[in-house]
């Protein structure tokens, strides 16, 4: 899915990003707070959250691609 179909929701990336090959995300859940075609704003759940706090993390253009999968919170 789009990151701008999963605003307010969980979610975990499928696949590493096109232009720079990122793997961010794809090891750990992450709540999308806001994204359009151009941004996607992510929040850390889990170890991250531990680490960052509650910040929230402006992502570039790669990651508004359809590599998003929503997470249901019982899986966490």
């Amino acid at each position: 899915m789009k990151s701008t179909e999963l605003i307010g929701k969980l979610a975990i990336r499928n696949a590493p990003t096109k232009l720079i090959g990122d793997c961010t995300f794809t090891d750990e859940v992450a709540l999308i707070v806001d994204a359009t075609e151009h941004h996607t704003v992510v929040q850390f759940t889990g170890i991250k959250q531990r680490i960052f706090g509650d910040d929230k993390m402006i992502l570039s253009f790669d990651y508004c691609d359809n590599n998003w999968i929503e997470v249901n919170k019982d899986w966490l």
